[in-house]
């Protein structure tokens, strides 16, 4: 008698789970900077986490966000509104995008809340403005004013602040390597950047030095019908190895979601 085995169509199915567009890393240093720590809130630990769950659809797009673990409310409410600012890629089987679940770890500490400030400088605002709550972002081309850096008064402009921050990798040094890093990321309607991600990698180090550089950079946000809004941008930095002069490239209008 032979036996043969068929090899089912189901287990050949490649299954690829969603992702975010940003590394964890750079989410938990956005959760560690973003998060809203309510006044008449006592955190009885000096640090904990809240688990989200939620539905990616076929777009990317997230739904039905639900506590995994987490027991305070409020702390609850603000992990929930900060894992609806993460933009997702959807899971995929077999190359195609379907639904899924995901999770999130929004993490808490109380040594964090004592230093919090408001991202945004009152001295810069001219006029009382309030926030968009949709969760809307905004290409440029949309917004009736556009984001700008908050830098100290001693840099001309972006260009100058990125040039003069700058420290060219030493392992990219040592191979030779130069080109150009083209980073994604949205301007929070609080000033802050999210969702930071490598559109053009260049690698030694080079990759890990624009994104340093971006995290220190606080904005003003864009404004559309008088209120904050979040709006989506791009920044390039060349890295050139002839007298290790850099430059940044400005800021490149970039597609809607």
């Amino acid at each position: 008698m032979c036996l043969h085995t068929f090899f089912s169509p189901i287990q050949a199915q490649l299954w690829q789970a969603p992702q975010p567009i940003s590394s964890n890393k750079i989410i938990q240093a956005y959760f560690a900077e973003a998060f809203h720590y309510p006044e008449t809130v006592t955190l009885k630990k000096s640090n904990g986490k809240i688990i989200i769950s939620f539905h990616v659809d076929t777009q990317g797009n997230t739904t039905d966000f639900q506590v995994v673990k987490g027991q305070d409310e409020q702390l609850i409410a603000e992990a929930i509104r900060l894992a609806r600012k993460i933009l997702w890629k959807p899971a995929t089987r077999n190359g195609s995008p379907v639904e899924s679940q995901a999770e999130i770890v929004v993490p808490y500490h109380s040594k964090q809340r004592l230093k919090q400030t408001s991202p945004i400088e009152l001295n810069v605002i001219q006029y009382p403005i309030l926030s968009d709550t949709s969760n809307k972002i905004y290409i440029f081309a949309n917004v009736d004013q556009l984001p700008h850096a908050l830098l100290p008064p001693k840099y001309r402009n972006l260009n100058h602040y990125i040039a003069s921050s700058l420290k060219y990798p030493e392992s990219a040094i040592a191979a030779g390597i130069e080109g150009v890093v083209q980073l994604g990321l949205i301007v929070e309607e609080d000033g802050l950047s999210s969702n930071i991600h490598i559109i053009n990698s260049v690698g030694g180090g080079c990759d890990q030095e624009a994104i340093r550089i971006l995290q220190s950079i606080k904005w003003v946000p864009a404004i559309k019908d008088s209120l904050y809004v979040r709006s989506r941008s791009q920044i390039e930095v060349a890295f050139r190895l002839k007298e290790h002069q850099q430059q940044q490239i400005p800021n490149r209008q970039s597609g809607s979601l």
